[in-house]
């Protein structure tokens, strides 16, 4: 069991913008910026070494490290990311001064603790830096008007407030399979699931143009694991192998992905890339398609697949 909550933002340009049609990665850059400005206190180069490392935003946040040698917590090789960006693919809404736009960030776990340093950065990001093309020159200001966890209002710029939300919300892969049993009750043997940013995921090796259910389940396995393993009770107790072989056995009935590239920029490697996966929607069928609700309701919350601090692999289980 996870606790989370999603932030709603709700923002107006300041200025011009010249955005490309999903700006996830330029979203997630600035925000570590501004993060690391705002928290760290020592001000070191790393974080590798820190002694306050645990209780800093950045570091909780981005610096997730290496638990490969921890048994105890499971098979993974690092702690996820306990965020999630999230916009709309692609990004419709207009880039011109005055106009309005959203945007949402998902906080997991002690990630939630911090919101107000992540608050203050997307602040500081609008009023300082910008975002996009030519921000240097003016383009992309932008100033937060309001902040919404569910229905309430944990910030206002008029106000100024920042509120604590009055209640978390939490993930729990048990109560979402006691929910399934009603699914099983319909005798569904169908099951649609929309693909609203790329979705990343290797097989074989390569990143896949097709998305086969075996592939969905098993990243979907994949994300669960380390979440729960990271911040939830440990890796759930579950067939993983006898999970995949049923996975194998849910057929494609109809498929209508394309594949879609979105850019990035590495501040590390001082370079731009494209990153790409498949959207659209896919049906699938077997006989016992019901029993992986659970794992893909979970995911509806936490994307999957790569990427997902950019908010790639947002997934949605449509209903019929």
């Amino acid at each position: 069991m996870i606790q989370f909550n999603r932030f709603d933002f709700r923002a107006t340009w300041q200025s011009d913008a010249l955005m490309p049609a999903y700006w996830g990665s330029a979203l997630r850059g600035g925000l570590g910026k501004w993060l690391r400005q705002t928290s760290c206190i020592l001000r070191t180069r790393g974080c590798d070494g820190c002694a306050v490392r645990a209780s800093c935003a950045y570091g909780f946040i981005f610096e997730t490290e290496n638990i490969q040698s921890d048994r105890e917590r499971g098979n993974i090789n690092a702690r996820p990311h306990p965020i999630v960006v999230e916009l709309p693919f692609p990004c419709d809404f207009s880039t011109n001064k005055g106009m309005s736009f959203d945007f949402s960030i998902l906080l997991m776990d002690r990630a939630n603790e911090f919101f107000h340093h992540v608050l203050f950065s997307i602040v500081k990001l609008g009023q300082e830096d910008g975002i996009g093309a030519r921000a240097r020159q003016g383009y992309g200001r932008f100033q937060v008007d309001s902040v919404r966890c569910g229905e309430e209002v944990v910030y206002d710029r008029k106000s100024a407030e920042i509120k604590k939300p009055s209640a978390v919300r939490k993930l729990n892969l048990q109560e979402m399979s006691t929910e399934r049993k009603n699914e099983d009750a319909m005798g569904r043997d169908k099951l649609e699931v929309g693909f609203e940013t790329p979705f990343r995921a290797k097989y074989k090796g390569r990143f896949s143009r097709k998305v086969p259910f075996h592939l969905l389940i098993r990243t979907a396995l994949r994300r669960i694991s380390s979440l729960e393993t990271a911040y939830g009770q440990g890796e759930p107790d579950l067939d993983y192998s006898g999970l995949i072989k049923a996975a194998e056995e849910v057929k494609t009935v109809r498929e209508e992905l394309q594949w879609a590239e979105v850019p990035r920029f590495s501040s590390r490697q001082k370079s731009k890339m494209m990153i790409g996966g498949p959207v659209g929607t896919v049906t699938y069928q077997g006989e016992d398609v019901c029993r992986f609700l659970p794992f893909l309701k979970y995911c509806e919350d936490v994307h999957l697949g790569k990427q997902t601090f950019f908010g790639l692999g947002k997934i949605r289980v449509i209903p019929e």
